[in-house]
């Protein structure tokens, strides 16, 4: 059984600037936006942000502190369902999909990677790096290049902090 869903937005493009941009591609901006800053708000800011920090960090301390550790976990698969499923829809109705769908997770790992595990800002910043890199050489060898070089010099990433533990 295909599922075919298509987001209503006309094919013609839109004049901006004297660019040609499609459609699909400002829907695409907006809803990435928008995910961005209810995500920031949400973990940075938010009572359930901070417990699922709390969480992902230690989850015999959460559970200490009174924080249902199994409902978190549980929300947090939930809310990457739903990222994926609307991150599918909106790429699929961008480029399509076919079997080298796939190697986005090759675009995606440098940029986690380089970002540092933790920081948002540090994702949004490595992700124009390796798409402005990957633009310019038309490859995928090159941002690995580049987090190579990165973790040379900053092995916690651009904006990654420093976790040490001791026993």
């Amino acid at each position: 059984m295909v599922l075919n869903i298509n987001l209503p937005t006309r094919t013609a493009p839109i004049i901006f600037l004297d660019m040609l941009v499609k459609p699909i591609s400002i829907v695409g901006s907006v809803i990435s936006i928008s995910f961005l800053a209810e995500f920031s708000y949400l973990f940075l800011r938010s009572r359930t942000g901070m417990a699922l920090r709390a969480v992902a960090d230690d989850n015999a301390a959460s559970h200490l502190m009174g924080i249902n550790v199994r409902r978190f976990i549980a929300f947090a698969w939930a809310l990457t369902g739903l990222v994926a499923a609307i991150g599918g829809i909106v790429w699929g109705n961008m480029l399509g999909v076919d079997v080298y769908l796939s190697t986005i997770g090759l675009k995606v790992f440098p940029v986690v990677i380089m970002g540092g595990m933790t920081s948002i800002s540090g994702t949004i910043l490595a992700g124009l790096i390796v798409g402005a890199t990957e633009s310019v050489s038309a490859g995928y060898i090159v941002p690995f290049v580049i987090i190579i070089i990165v973790l040379m010099i900053r092995p916690t990433g651009f904006f990654g902090e420093k976790d040490i533990e001791t026993l």
